[in-house]
């Protein structure tokens, strides 16, 4: 308390008020002794005291600024001052210097106390990390509040749902994109008009065309028309699953070239279309039948390339895996299977295509005809 009373004397320009009550005081014993002096070593002690006087401002005025800085950092208010008497000029330029002193010191002070209780601010290169910290925080919060709204408006359409019955129900989207995927095998089928023939290319890719339309509008009709169910009651689906049978029956003798073999598969096929428009098999029935339809055109493969066989037999493989775990696959294993049919079926046409088939000319025009429909189609086409 005595450091700061002093301390406030001296920045209120008490020093030489200080300096001439205490020392030059006509009670005093330094003014008694000056007085009882000579005029030559009455100057000499006034000027010895002037001096003394002046180290003890210097001292003072030093205590103040290194306890006035933390005085006002923790909070606590200064002294309350009483008021003086004017001052001269000198005085009061002397005053504003020191005054300015002390607030430069306590602006380092401050900015020293800061710059400790944040490491990272003391200088611009160590504040640049926090800096683009802070703004990819922010591109990260604003990217999220953005993107939020339109994923859970999305995600409704991208996912498939299933019902209580077992059956997957797919979005609008998905049924979509099964319905255009078909378009790849047909692709390869219509590119078999331009091979010589006729052959048994030509007979699987007529088999494949005459399945493709009702595979295709089977699926868009469940687009749309998302709130009917996808298979019960579903002409179109009943229509998808017979022309898979009877694209098979017609396929077989493509890859066989034998009339009796076409026999066999057609009635087996045939059996299998009338307990699909009955609606007498369960799920599992379906399957193996379809399965059964497939080993029928796909076994004579073997015995005329073996390096074929097991290229369609692995390009099945990746056709059905996706079809039965589509649950898994939150609805999109459908349009990835249709995806692998089509090197399935340039497997299957490829292998008909060194087959010579008796009775292959209708399905050769039937081909022919088609392509040249689907050449039309196109803009090209229309121009031709």
């Amino acid at each position: 308390l005595l450091v700061v009373c002093m301390a406030t004397r001296v920045r209120t320009g008490c020093a030489p008020f200080l300096a001439e009550r205490d020392f030059l005081s006509p009670g005093s014993a330094r003014s008694t002794s000056a007085a009882a002096a000579p005029p030559l070593v009455a100057m000499q002690t006034t000027k010895s005291t002037v001096a003394q006087t002046e180290a003890y401002r210097r001292l003072v005025l030093g205590l103040t600024q290194r306890v006035m800085p933390c005085l006002k950092h923790t909070g606590t208010s200064e002294p309350s001052v009483p008021p003086t008497t004017a001052e001269p000029a000198p005085a009061a330029a002397l005053r504003n210097e020191q005054q300015q002193a002390i607030d430069v010191s306590n602006a380092d002070s401050v900015a020293a106390a800061h710059a400790s209780a944040h490491p990272a601010e003391r200088s611009p290169a160590a504040a640049a990390p926090s800096q683009s910290h802070a703004r990819s925080l922010w591109a990260v919060h604003s990217l999220d509040a953005l993107l939020t709204p339109a994923v859970k408006q999305v995600l409704p359409h991208l996912r498939a749902r299933q019902l209580e019955d077992g059956f997957i129900v797919m979005t609008p989207a998905q049924e979509l994109a099964n319905a255009f995927t078909m378009l790849l095998p047909l692709a390869y089928a219509l590119d078999t008009a331009i091979q010589p023939g006729p052959t048994g290319a030509h007979v699987v890719a007529a088999a494949v065309i005459v399945h493709f339309p009702f595979s295709f509008f089977y699926h868009l009709s469940c687009a749309l028309h998302p709130d009917r169910h996808p298979v019960l009651n579903n002409m179109w689906c009943k229509l998808d699953l017979m022309f898979i049978h009877v694209a098979g029956a017609c396929m077989s003798l493509g890859t066989s070239g034998s009339l009796l073999w076409l026999g066999v598969n057609l009635a087996f096929n045939l059996a299998c279309a009338w307990r699909i428009w009955r609606w007498c098999n369960g799920k599992l029935e379906r399957r193996v039948c379809r399965l059964l339809c497939a080993a029928g055109y796909l076994a004579p493969i073997g015995l005329h390339s073996a390096h074929l066989l097991d290229d369609a037999l692995l390009y099945f493989l990746l056709v059905a895996l996706p079809f039965v775990f589509n649950t898994g696959l939150k609805g999109w294993g459908h349009a990835l299977s249709h995806v692998c049919l089509a090197p399935f079926a340039f497997c299957v046409i490829t292998a008909g295509a060194a087959l010579p088939v008796p009775h292959a000319e209708p399905a050769a025009w039937f081909v022919q005809g088609v392509s040249h429909l689907a050449a039309m189609a196109t803009p090209r086409g229309w121009a031709h």
